[in-house]
């Protein structure tokens, strides 16, 4: 985990997908992962389903929703974690 302390929460019901959207975010960021929406809410100590305003006004810097292109999440990815 690298010392920058950005967060970055993959949720993703696909086990092989989600590890391997992880592998190469774990460098640059502290990790969190989650099989699914309710779950990833959780972690961010939301107790009911929300939009994407919600997750934003809980501290989010950025959402994706799938579908998810891998330009896309790079791209985010990028904006967040200069370097």
């Amino acid at each position: 985990m690298s010392g920058s302390g950005k967060h970055i929460l993959v949720i993703e019901d696909e086990a092989l997908i989600r590890r391997l959207i992880s592998l190469g975010l774990e460098e640059k960021s502290v990790l969190r992962e989650a099989e699914n929406g309710p779950k990833g809410l959780e972690l961010l100590e939301l107790k009911q389903p929300g939009r994407q305003e919600r997750i934003l006004n809980a501290g989010a810097s950025a959402v994706l929703f799938k579908p998810i292109s891998l330009p896309k999440l790079l791209e985010q990815v990028a904006k967040l974690l200069p370097g």
